[in-house]
């Protein structure tokens, strides 16, 4: 039997099923997702993706989930995928696009969440200014910016969104002052807020004592998280200027065990789910983060 039959074979049930271009797709290693009989997502690479590629994938008009990686997603390619209307959710990484690139996100009307991990850490003409054109979308409720090299403009982007509920930064460049963007924020519901990159020389944190005041005014928090930092009891206490927090998370942060037991006598209603460090996380604060 000839040993390329069933790839062959795969390839044209592939073809029948998802049609032409999804099925080329899913033979450059893309992980297809299909709901009554309709192609709903598409996860994958774009390492040596062409124009065309993603045209392909544009093709793909019943697409409600998008998650690529690499830095192929720049400004030109990003705009190839303005016909996907449907899109609710997306996910990139390591991308290359410009702040200029991201009035594509404006053209998603139905686009509920979008994740960027190590969006365009290269070039420089993305600043994170340009996730203000997010504004426009309807039903956008949820952003993730991790490990970024964006400070302060990208934050003072956020806060113009005007129905964002839930926020999670981690290991970007902003600072303590730019977070105090964030407490105008009235729709926000959940946080996720990490300690900044170190970088060369190590920058202040961004997370730190200074930061929990500026917390503290979104009042609309349910859920909070808090991560990678050196926080006292007495700046902890600030949360307690929270009304509406159900669920604080404090999770690799050096905090005293006494300072954390006062805290949850301070807010008897909120779950607190805290941990002490150990010697690994220690090492990390230490010697990664520069704390």
């Amino acid at each position: 039997m000839n040993p390329m039959r069933p790839l062959l074979l795969l390839f044209v049930l592939a073809t029948c099923c998802l049609g032409a271009d999804a099925a080329a797709l899913s033979a450059k290693g893309f992980k297809v997702t299909e709901k009554n009989g309709v192609i709903t997502g598409l996860n994958g690479s774009t390492k040596g993706f062409t124009a065309d590629d993603f045209k392909a994938i544009a093709a793909v008009t019943t697409l409600t989930q998008l998650s690529l990686d690499g830095g192929e997603v720049n400004d030109e390619n990003l705009t190839r995928l303005a016909g996907l209307s449907a899109l609710q959710t997306m996910s990139f990484n390591a991308t290359s696009f410009s702040d200029d690139g991201c009035k594509v996100f404006a053209g998603f009307p139905k686009l509920k969440s979008l994740a960027l991990f190590h969006p365009s850490r290269s070039n420089p003409a993305f600043t994170g200014a340009g996730l203000a054109h997010l504004a426009a979308l309807p039903e956008f409720e949820s952003l993730t910016l991790a490990g970024a090299n964006v400070g302060d403009p990208a934050l003072t982007a956020i806060a113009t969104l005007p129905r964002l509920k839930s926020l999670r930064l981690w290991h970007n460049i902003e600072t303590a002052d730019g977070l105090k963007a964030l407490s105008s924020m009235t729709s926000l519901r959940k946080l996720t807020l990490g300690q900044r990159l170190a970088g060369r020389p190590a920058k202040p944190a961004s997370l730190s004592d200074a930061s929990l005041p500026s917390i503290a005014k979104i009042t609309g928090l349910e859920e909070l998280t808090l991560q990678e930092a050196r926080l006292s009891g007495d700046a902890l206490m600030k949360l307690r200027d929270l009304p509406n927090l159900k669920k604080l998370t404090v999770s690799q942060v050096d905090t005293p065990a006494a300072d954390v037991e006062k805290l949850k006598a301070a807010l008897p209603k909120v779950t607190i789910d805290w941990k002490p460090l150990t010697e690994e996380q220690a090492k990390t604060l230490t010697e990664k983060l520069k704390l």
